[in-house]
């Protein structure tokens, strides 16, 4: 089933929050070159990370809204984003194979096996993998991914 046409829903003010939390309540025992600095408005498709800055990059509930296509460009720009031993970190739904498509909320839902494949084709390999505890039973696990190039 193809995926229709989805609004671009974003969300500002979530967005503003962070800015107010991170920018104004930020703990002392932080260095100051290890705060968030900037923030962004914009699809994962259409965003362009500056090269080697980032040492951790964290993902969540967004790889399943773009197509496989997209979330390897995606996964390709983030690789040229990281500072040598930098990690992706990727929280995503997963079924339990192949794949399940939302045309509500035009969303993929990939199984684990999809995303190990996925992360193969964009050339990162997983360090660490880990199912959601306590998560309820009616809604699709969740799992977390700890990612790196090679």
């Amino acid at each position: 089933m193809p995926l229709k046409e989805c609004d671009n829903v974003l969300v500002g003010h979530l967005l503003e929050k962070a800015r107010e939390i991170l920018l104004h309540r930020k703990p002392t025992s932080i260095p100051e070159n290890h705060t968030a600095v900037n923030f962004y408005q914009c699809g994962l498709e259409s965003f362009n990370p500056e090269p080697c800055r980032y040492d951790a990059i964290w993902i969540q509930w967004a790889i399943m809204y773009l197509t496989d296509e997209d979330a390897i460009r995606f996964f390709h720009k983030c690789a040229a984003a990281m500072r040598p031993r930098g990690v992706i970190f990727l929280k995503e739904n997963v079924c339990d194979a192949g794949f399940i498509v939302d045309p509500d909320d035009c969303s993929i839902t990939r199984s684990h096996a999809y995303y190990i494949d996925l992360f193969r084709k964009a050339g990162m390999r997983v360090a660490h993998t880990a199912l959601q505890k306590n998560f309820p039973k009616q809604l699709f696990k969740v799992r977390m991914y700890a990612l790196r190039f090679d």
